[in-house]
C-alpha cells in the first residue's frame, strides 16, 4: 500500500470514546485499515515527518492481507504436466514432484531437475524417513522402492490380488514399514498392506468392506502411524477408528463414538493422544492406551464435516479443516482458537507458523495468536485464457521450514501444473533470541533479543511481547541500533503482561542481520512459561509494509532445580536450611526436605544443604544471607550433632565446615545491650542484647534510688544474638517476691563476664 494512494485521518468517535486511525484510499474513499491508538502524548511535533510515523507505525496488516501482499512472487516456479502431488526429502534439498507416469526429482535451490524420471504409470510417492529410499505406488496393485542416490529401483512389493492403483503410500517414522492402499476393481473393498520394507514381505494385510455403492474412496488422512511405529491407525466409513499392531497385525483398539464416516486421524507427538474428524461435524481426542474417547469437540456449524486433522509439532495445537474452513484448537485449554483461512495446511517444524492455501493465495499465521503474518498470491500464467484458473489446495513446509511449497494444476484441463517454492530464508525473519532460556532464580533478570534475519529495505518497526505476569515482571527495554543513523524510538507501551516497542528511520533504510530491541524481565516464579512475539510490522521509508516470517515464541525453561533448594526459588540459601531444620525428624510423609531419601529428615539433610550452600566459587556469601533470622545457638546445635555422626565423605565434610562458617558469620561482631520493647511498658517488656561470644549472662533491674529490685541469672549463653521475643530477656514488672513495682523510672545493667552495661526503662500505670 503506497503512502502516495492513501491519506491518513484522525477522527475522535465521542468523548467516551478512544482515538482511532483510519487509512482511507484517496481514489475510492474506502477504508482500508484502522487502529486504536493511545491518548499518551509523546512530545513530538505534529509536524509532515511525524505524521509520516504514525502511518509507518500503525497501518494493520491483518486486514486485507492478501491486497497488502498481492505483488510477493514465488522465488521458484516449477512447471509440471497432470500434477498430482509432491514430497520433500527429511533433508529439504530435494522435491519430488509425482505426474501421471512418472516422477520427476528437482533441486530445491534451484528448481532445476536433479535426477532422470523415476518408474513408471505413478499415483502415490513419499520418501522414507531417512531420504534414502523413494516409495512409489503405481498401477495393478504394484509399489516399488527406489535408491534415491542410484536412482535404481531396490524392490517391487505386488499384490497378487485384483487390485488397481495404490493411491497412497505411507512410511513408518522408523522407516522399517510402508502402508500401500488400493482398491479392488471388482468389489470396490480397500485393501491395506504394511510390508517390511527390509525384506520386502507383507506383515499385515487390512480389508475395508464396501457397505454400499455410492461409498466414497477411503480418505488418505484416515490412515496415520504412532510416533514409535508401533500402531497403525486406520478410520473407514462404518464410524470407527482401527488400531492395529504392526509387528502382530493384531487390532488392540477399536475406536467407536462417531456417528458419521471418519475422514482423518492424527496421532498427537507423544503418541498418547489420537484425534479423528468426521463427516458428523465433531473432533474426538482419543486416550490411545485405554481406547476412551477424552474429549470432543463440538462443530460450530451443523453442515460441517471433518475431512483434516493435524497435529502442530509440539502437540499444543489441532489444525480442523472442515470442507470449507480451517480452525485451530488449543489443546491445552480445550478451546478454539479461531477460524482462519485456508482449506489445507502446514505447520512449520519450530511450530511458530502455520500456511495455509485458498483459491490463489498462501496464508501464514501465528499458531500461539492464530493472527495473520503473511500473504502470498499463487502462479496464474498471464498468457492463459482468463477463464483458466489454477486449483492450489495444497502447501507444504520443507523439514528444515526454509522453504514453503504451494501446488496446483488448471481447473478445467488438469493439464498444465505449477509448484510454487518461496525460499523463506531470503524473506524477512524476526524472532525472539535466545529461542530457550533458562530461568534464574527468583528475583533474578534475563534478558532477551528481538533480532531480524534477512532484512530487506527496513525503514521502521513495531512488535509486542506478550508473557506471563504471574511468572514474569517487565523491567525494562532499549531499541537497538539497528536502523540507520537518525532513527528514533516511541516511548514503550506498557498494558498489563504486554510491552509495544517501535522505531523508525526517516533517513534511510538498512539490509541485513541485527538486534531490534531488547527486553529485559524479572523472575516472580521459577516455571516454564512462554514469551511471544506478536502483532509485527516492517515498512520501508515510505510506510509500506514488508512481508515477514515471525517465529514468535521464546521459551523461558524451568530448570533442573538442585535436591537441597527445598523451596524451589533457584538459589541453595539459608532458607532452604531452616525450612529442613525445622522438619527435624518427620517421616517418609514429607517428600522435599529428606534431601537423601530415607525416609526421615535429619541431621545428614542439613548437612548436604549446608553443604549444597557453600559449593563452588559463585556460592552465596554468608554474611548476606539475611532472608531468614536464624540463631548461631541453632547452628552451633546442629555441628553438635553433625559432630556426633562423623560423617567421613567429602560432602558432608563440606557442609560441616559450611555450618561452622555460618556459626561465625551469625556471631556479632561486639557484645551490645539493646532497649528494652515496649518502652514505656505496662505491666512486662523484653531486653535485647547480644553476645560476641559465650559467655554467663546476668541482668539486674534497678530502682531510681539505686536499690536492686530483680536479679534475672539468664546463665551461660552461647555467641549469638537475642533480639525477638523468644530469644530477649523478659522482665515481668516484678520485684524478687512477686509484688508488681510501681509506676516510675527504672535502669537495667547487663554482666556478661567482663562486659557492663546500663540502660534505662518506664513502667506508666
Amino acid at each position: 500500500m503506497s503512502m502516495m494512494k492513501t491519506i491518513l485521518i484522525k477522527k475522535k468517535i465521542t468523548s467516551k470514546q478512544p482515538n482511532f486511525l483510519f487509512y482511507k484510499n484517496a481514489k475510492t474513499d474506502k477504508i482500508l485499515a484502522s487502529k486504536l491508538t493511545t491518548t499518551k502524548k509523546v512530545g513530538f511535533p505534529m509536524n509532515r515527518t511525524f505524521l509520516t510515523l504514525i502511518a509507518i507505525l500503525t497501518i494493520i496488516s491483518t486486514l486485507h492481507i492478501s491486497n497488502t501482499f498481492a505483488q510477493e512472487e514465488p522465488r521458484t516456479l516449477i512447471q509440471t504436466r497432470n500434477l498430482r502431488t509432491i514430497a520433500f526429502s527429511p533433508d529439504s534439498q530435494t522435491l519430488a514432484s509425482l505426474e501421471r507416469n512418472k516422477v520427476l526429482l528437482w533441486d530445491v535451490s534451484t528448481g532445476k531437475q536433479s535426477l532422470p524420471n523415476l518408474g513408471r504409470e505413478s499415483y502415490s510417492l513419499a520418501f522414507s524417513p531417512d531420504g534414502n529410499t523413494l516409495a512409489i505406488g503405481g498401477g495393478h496393485g504394484t509399489s516399488s522402492l527406489w535408491d534415491v542416490a542410484t536412482r535404481k529401483e531396490e524392490k517391487q512389493l505386488r499384490v497378487i490380488e485384483n487390485i488397481g492403483n495404490i493411491n497412497r503410500v505411507l512410511f513408518s517414522p522408523d522407516g522399517e514399514t510402508l502402508a500401500t492402499i488400493g482398491r479392488n476393481r471388482y468389489n470396490g473393498n480397500t485393501r491395506i498392506h504394511l510390508w517390511d520394507t527390509e525384506s520386502g514381505n507383507i506383515r499385515t494385510s487390512i480389508t475395508v468392506i464396501k457397505t454400499s455403492y455410492n461409498e466414497p474412496y477411503i480418505s488418505e488422512q484416515s490412515l496415520s502411524f504412532s510416533p514409535d511405529s508401533s500402531l497403525f491407525a486406520h478410520a473407514n466409513q462404518q464410524k470407527r477408528i482401527d488400531l492395529w499392531d504392526v509387528n502382530t497385525g493384531e487390532i488392540r483398539k477399536t475406536l467407536a463414538g462417531h456417528t458419521g464416516a471418519v475422514y482423518s486421524t492424527a496421532f498427537s507427538p507423544d503418541g498418547q493422544t489420537l484425534a479423528s474428524g468426521s463427516s458428523d461435524g465433531t473432533v474426538r481426542l482419543w486416550d490411545v492406551t485405554t481406547g476412551e474417547s477424552k474429549i470432543t469437540i463440538e462443530p460450530l456449524s451443523d453442515t460441517d464435516t471433518i475431512t483434516r486433522v493435524l497435529f502442530s509439532p509440539d502437540g499444543n495445537t489441532l489444525l480442523i479443516n472442515t470442507e470449507e474452513t480451517a480452525r485451530l484448537w488449543d489443546v491445552n485449554t480445550s478451546s478454539y482458537k479461531a477460524d482462519i483461512k485456508g482449506i489445507s495446511g502446514s505447520f512449520s517444524p519450530d511450530n511458530s507458523t502455520l500456511a495455509t492455501v485458498e483459491n490463489d493465495t498462501v496464508y501464514l499465521w501465528n499458531v500461539e495468536t492464530a493472527r495473520p503474518k503473511a500473504a502470498f498470491a499463487l502462479y496464474q500464467n498471464p498468457n492463459s485464457n482468463s477463464q483458466i484458473k489454477y486449483n492450489y489446495s495444497n502447501v507444504l513446509f520443507s523439514p528444515d521450514g526454509n522453504t514453503l511449497a504451494a501446488y496446483g494444476y488448471q481447473t478445467n484441463y488438469h493439464y498444465d501444473g505449477y509448484i510454487n517454492l518461496w525460499n523463506l530464508q531470503n524473506t524477512n525473519r524476526v524472532r525472539i533470541t535466545p529461542y530457550k532460556s533458562v530461568s534464574p532464580a527468583n528475583g533474578q533478570t534475563f534478558t532477551i533479543n528481538v533480532t531480524i534475519e534477512n532484512g530487506q529495505n527496513i525503514g521502521g518497526y513495531q512488535f509486542s511481547v506478550i508473557y506471563d505476569a504471574n511468572v514474569l515482571r517487565y523491567v525494562g527495554s532499549a531499541n537497538q541500533d539497528y536502523l540507520p543513523d537518525g532513527a528514533f524510538p516511541i516511548p514503550p507501551i506498557k498494558e498489563q503482561n504486554k510491552i509495544t516497542l517501535a522505531a523508525t528511520s526517516v533517513e534511510g533504510t538498512v539490509n541485513g542481520n541485527g538486534n531490534l530491541a531488547n527486553i529485559t524481565f524479572e523472575v516472580l516464579d521459577i516455571k516454564a512459561t512462554n514469551i511471544v512475539l506478536t502483532d509485527l510490522i516492517l515498512t520501508d521509508s515510505n510506510g509500506n509494509i514488508l512481508p515477514h516470517l515471525l517465529f514468535n515464541t521464546g521459551i523461558v525453561i524451568d530448570p533442573q532445580l538442585r535436591p537441597e533448594d527445598v523451596n524451589s526459588d533457584g538459589i541453595v540459601n539459608i532458607t532452604d536450611l531452616v525450612q529442613v531444620a525445622s522438619r527435624f525428624h518427620h517421616s517418609t510423609d514429607i517428600d522435599k526436605e529428606d534431601i537423601n531419601k530415607d525416609g526421615v529428615v535429619n541431621i545428614v539433610d542439613l548437612v548436604k544443604v549446608a553443604a549444597a550452600l557453600g559449593a563452588g566459587e559463585n556460592a552465596p556469601d554468608l554474611h548476606s544471607q539475611k532472608h531468614t533470622r536464624i540463631a548461631a545457638k541453632n547452628v552451633q546445635h546442629w555441628i553438635h550433632l553433625a559432630k556426633q555422626i562423623n560423617g567421613q565423605d567429602d560432602i558432608f565434610q563440606h557442609g560441616l565446615r559450611t555450618l561452622e562458617r555460618l556459626a561465625k558469620a551469625l556471631a556479632p561482631k561486639e557484645t551490645a545491650l539493646f532497649p528494652n520493647f515496649p518502652n514505656p511498658f505496662n505491666p512486662e517488656t523484653w531486653i535485647p542484647y547480644q553476645l560476641a561470644k559465650p559467655a554467663n549472662v546476668t541482668l539486674c533491674i534497678y530502682a531510681a534510688d539505686g536499690k536492686v529490685v530483680r536479679t534475672l541469672k539468664l546463665g551461660s549463653m552461647p555467641a549469638g544474638r537475642y533480639q525477638n521475643r523468644s530469644r530477649a530477656a523478659h522482665w515481668d514488672g516484678k520485684n524478687a517476691v512477686g509484688e508488681p513495682v510501681a509506676s516510675g523510672l527504672y535502669f537495667y545493667t547487663l554482666t556478661a563476664d567482663d562486659f557492663t552495661a546500663t540502660r534505662k526503662m518506664l513502667i506508666r500505670k
